[in-house]
């Protein structure tokens, strides 16, 4: 027997992605912008390099 999360979970993200990230995510992209620069994950990446 599968648990209820294990079939809940895959099933919400899958109506996530299919449906509301469409809607979702051009709302939401500048705060993420805003709050997580890009220069900001370029330099992380350069220490790990380096």
């Amino acid at each position: 027997m599968v648990c209820i999360p294990c079939i809940v979970i895959p099933v919400l993200l899958w109506v996530y992605k299919k449906f509301l990230e469409p809607y979702i995510y051009p709302i939401i992209t500048p705060f993420i912008k805003h709050v997580w620069p890009k220069k900001a994950v370029q330099e992380t990446i350069a220490t790990k390099q380096g």
